[in-house]
């Protein structure tokens, strides 16, 4: 189906149940089971309602990320503390704080919840490696320093990002009768999200072309499972009609919010733009669908995280990870492969990496050279 489709009707909210629960593994506590958590970071108490495919101990804070293991109060590596676990049938007026969030209402937070898990389900489902295409330079300062940034989404090579979300969903709710009046388009004053990009291919013509100097540069392999320690993972969503499924689900969740009368405008505006953030952070042009994006995600919502460095759009700013940051670090840099580019002298470059690796340390990274037909 093309980018000029007609929308999908809005699914009945058995069918978008059915169809979460597909997703779901033996084992697991199902979703909406939810945990009630204080982030000690953020200093706000949140339920957790998106759970699905994880267990319990794989829970992050929705603000600033960092894992919470409720099954041990006491892991020195938590930046959390759990206060108990119940039923999703039962929260009704016992979810705490929400008004610390802005929040008016505790099913204005249950929505929030819900749109989450459905843009962001599919990062429940990565390859074990993801890769990351650089320049040369920007690779040695990464192997060096053991760490990565990560960057404003609106300053990617992507003109429309930011923007091209807001695309699909203006095209949707007017074709919704109802659902405009919640919108304000003209409002570009929306998020600030702060991504590392990553890919399911280490050997991609057109990432070498884009993003590694024409192929004198490098893919690096990192393992997902260690930088989901710390950020949010998501698939970026080229297909269109994939995009209207989502569309579809997210509101199921935010209708009965956006048409109650005695949830205030200023909830309603938070689910709004929560699903304008979530929309223009996963929904990319399918004219880049041979990226294969995946995306690592954080907010500047933590104090002191955030750092500036020159560049094209003045002072820049950008969040680290790794051994520059004393909040998002490993016990090991989470690298298990390199790929040379393939316009570089293919055995003297692959050489190189390997000495060089020596020199770190880092001898348990694999070493290749790419197989792309680039000059």
């Amino acid at each position: 189906m093309s980018e000029t489709s007609v929308f999908l009707p809005l699914l009945s909210r058995s069918a978008a149940k059915f169809r979460t629960q597909d997703f779901l593994g033996g084992g697991v506590k199902r979703w909406p089971d939810a945990v009630r958590m204080i982030c000690s970071i953020c200093n706000i108490e949140v339920l957790k309602t998106h759970c699905i495919g994880q267990e319990f101990e794989k829970i992050q804070c929705p603000s600033c990320r960092n894992f919470l293991d409720p099954h041990r109060p006491t892991d020195t590596r938590s930046f959390h503390k759990p206060i108990a676990a119940y039923s999703s049938e039962t929260w009704g007026n016992q979810v705490p704080n929400f008004r610390d969030l802005g929040l008016s209402s505790p099913k204005t937070l249950d929505a929030i919840n819900r749109i989450y898990v459905t843009f962001r389900i599919s990062g429940n489902s990565a390859p074990r490696i993801l890769y990351h295409y650089t320049s040369s330079e920007s690779f040695f300062n990464i192997i060096s320093s053991e760490s990565i940034w990560l960057t404003p989404i609106r300053e990617m090579n992507d003109r429309s990002e930011g923007e091209y979300g807001d695309d699909v969903l203006r095209q949707y709710v007017e074709q919704h009768s109802g659902l405009d009046q919640y919108f304000n388009f003209d409002d570009r004053a929306l998020f600030r999200k702060f991504a590392f990009c990553v890919t399911e291919q280490p050997d991609l013509l057109g990432n070498w072309r884009e993003y590694a100097g024409h192929g004198e540069g490098f893919s690096i392999g990192f393992e997902a499972e260690e930088l989901r320690k710390h950020f949010w993972l998501v698939r970026l969503v080229y297909d269109f009609e994939e995009k209207l499924e989502i569309l579809n689900q997210v509101f199921e969740s935010a209708i009965p919010v956006l048409t109650d009368s005695d949830i205030p405008d200023a909830d309603k505006l938070q689910i709004c733009s929560t699903i304008r953030t979530e929309a223009n952070t996963i929904f990319k042009h399918s004219a880049f669908a041979d990226e294969r994006e995946w995306r690592f995600l954080q907010t500047d919502a933590v104090p002191g995280i955030v750092k500036y460095r020159a560049s094209a759009f003045g002072p820049s700013p950008y969040i680290a990870a790794g051994k520059q940051s004393k909040i998002y670090h490993w016990p090991e840099f989470p690298v298990s492969q390199i790929t040379c580019g393939p316009t570089m002298d293919r055995h003297l470059t692959v050489e190189n990496t390997i000495r060089f690796l020596e020199t770190i340390d880092a001898t348990h990274i694999e070493v290749e050279a790419s197989g792309a037909p680039l000059r």
